[in-house]
């Protein structure tokens, strides 16, 4: 576009150039007045290239360059050899629109199936249920032609073969691995394997074989965790040309739910037996019993870290509905931007519009990276590190990503502090995180169906006489039910629920409790039935003040 330009300008002065010429010789021959005439016309022309270059210089300043820019920015982001071969920068930019647009649309059509898929499993109790959910999700990728799960047995020396889709795939079977001159570290695989030509594969997984068998082309198989442990494969196959790995995070987030839900299952599982066979030998003498309960403090440790597992898959849901929202503002401004430049004039303010809606589009995307951070920050296992922290950023990170849920039931939950400076505490702030999350489930799980409102209260408390020096009070007040007398003195034992009709484990107050002792904090409950209840915390104050 410059170098067009250029050759206008370099045209136009050769003309003013050549018409000056002509008039001198004109008015040598002809006379003075046509020869003015000409040097007027020449002059006119001349005029008018000038005109026409610092045209040009205001265009480049006020619209080619910023246009050329921004073109620039997204070829940053695109495949830049693809880019390389487009030399108008506003077909450019349309193009890239339309393929934003679709990648959104595509993203949210993803993360609605998610949702749909977490909020199955909380019905699934066994592992068919498991296995019947996982075939539906993968269903919503029309390319994918076959599916099969493997899990390891408790024993992990054996394993068992699911099928998901097509139902004639194989049947359901349990085969021993060690028996086949294999371990269980041969079967594990630490991340995604994608295999192009299963015909040409030589020594296929369990899974690839059973594929490679009835002729399917292509194969990808992920590994089932939960907490860095080995559970099993999900694996799924196709005769089609598509690429397996474009829903690879996808399937990828499949597997990871599939593996909580899993751990979780066996986990109760356990905790039943162990349950069973303590009450089993309570007539068999105290050392036995003794060795019992010590088996179950190391199993409880376990359900610790699970039932933060547990309270995760209570808000996949939300976070997913959380993350919807600035999807679909994404998609808004992805639409106006594409309205905007198939606009027959493209002009700066237009140009202006653009990049404010970017800046927007930027804006939402940055709210998604917090949502996904924060609730992969929860869900991580606890390091031992204790840092100060000022205890307002913990309880405003707990509601952050239980916000869909209270919004759900008509919760409103109110922070306030009666401190201008409040003194920070030395805490991991993943543990305290499950604690507010806990009392906050708890209070709205006590509200009635119109909803009701928790009020936390953060405030200084000063050394009295007896204590060691000053700390810091969370008050977590709630309008709800409220606790029978009977059961105030029961609510931090393990397995002690009054949930009723909703799903409980008896084990989310045992937890608070065991994670506000280890701070060298206190925990106790006020409540009276009918007019709501108090959980009234402390923590020692560090020297250090946050504002």
């Amino acid at each position: 576009m410059k170098s067009k330009l250029l050759r206008v300008l370099i045209s136009g002065f050769a003309v003013a150039l050549a018409a000056t010429l002509a008039a001198q010789v004109t008015g040598f021959f002809l006379g003075p007045s046509i020869a003015g005439l000409a040097v007027f016309a020449s002059l006119y022309v001349a005029i008018g290239v000038l005109a026409a270059y610092f045209t040009y210089k205001m265009l480049n300043a006020n619209f080619i360059k910023p246009l050329d820019s921004f073109a620039l920015r997204l070829k940053g982001i695109f495949n830049a050899a693809e880019a390389s071969s487009l030399d108008d920068s506003i077909s450019f930019i349309d193009k890239a629109s339309v393929s934003i647009k679709e990648e959104m649309e595509g993203l949210k059509t993803r993360l609605i199936s998610l949702q749909r898929f977490n909020e199955s499993l909380g019905k699934a109790i066994t592992t068919n249920d498991l296995i019947k959910n996982i075939s539906e999700a993968l269903k919503s990728l029309p390319y994918l032609e076959a599916g099969l799960v493997l899990l390891i047995n408790r024993d992990k020396t054996t394993a068992n073969i699911y099928p998901l889709f097509p139902k004639d795939i194989t049947q359901k079977k349990e085969f021993n691995f060690i028996q086949k001159g294999y371990s269980l570290a041969d079967l594990k695989i630490e991340s995604p394997v994608i295999s192009e030509d299963l015909a040409a594969k030589a020594g296929p997984n369990e899974l690839e074989a059973i594929f490679k068998e009835r002729a399917y082309a292509k194969a990808l198989t992920v590994p089932v965790r939960d907490n860095g442990a080995f559970l099993g494969l999900l694996c799924v196959a196709t005769r089609l040309a598509s690429p397996l790995d474009k829903d690879l995070k996808f399937i990828e987030c499949l597997a990871l739910l599939s593996g909580i839900k899993l751990a979780a299952m066996q986990m109760s599982l356990e905790l039943d037996q162990k349950k069973q066979e303590i009450s089993e030998i309570k007539s068999t003498g105290k050392e036995q019993i003794a060795s019992q309960i010590s088996e179950m403090k190391a199993t409880y440790s376990q359900v610790v870290q699970q039932g933060k597992m547990a309270s995760m898959g209570l808000l996949s849901a939300g976070i997913a509905h959380e993350l919807n929202n600035p999807i679909g503002g994404i998609l808004g401004y992805t639409q106006l931007i594409l309205s905007k430049l198939k606009s027959p004039e493209i002009t700066k303010e237009k140009i202006d519009s653009v990049i404010k809606y970017l800046e927007l589009m930027e804006r939402d995307s940055k709210r998604c990276q917090w949502i996904v951070s924060n609730l992969l920050n929860f869900a991580r296992k606890p390091l031992d590190e204790r840092l100060p922290l000022d205890i307002r950023d913990v309880i405003n990170n707990t509601i952050g990503i239980m916000e869909y849920q209270l919004n759900k039931v008509n919760v409103r939950v109110n922070v306030t502090s009666s401190d201008e400076n409040i003194n920070k505490i030395t805490g991991n702030a993943n543990e305290l995180q499950q604690v507010f999350t806990n009392l906050i489930q708890n209070a709205a799980d006590a509200m009635p169906e119109s909803g009701g409102e928790i009020s936390i209260t953060v405030k200084n408390r000063a050394a009295t006489y007896g204590s060691f020096g000053d700390y810091v009070e969370v008050r977590v007040q709630d309008t709800g039910a409220g606790i029978p007398k009977e059961n105030l003195g029961k609510i931090f034992d393990p397995f002690f629920t009054s949930k009723l009709g909703k799903s409980g484990t008896g084990l989310g107050l045992s937890i608070t409790y065991t994670i506000v002792s280890s701070h060298a904090g206190t925990i106790k409950v006020e409540s009276e039935e009918g007019k709501g209840t108090a959980f009234i915390l402390t923590f020692p104050a560090t020297k250090e003040t946050t504002v």
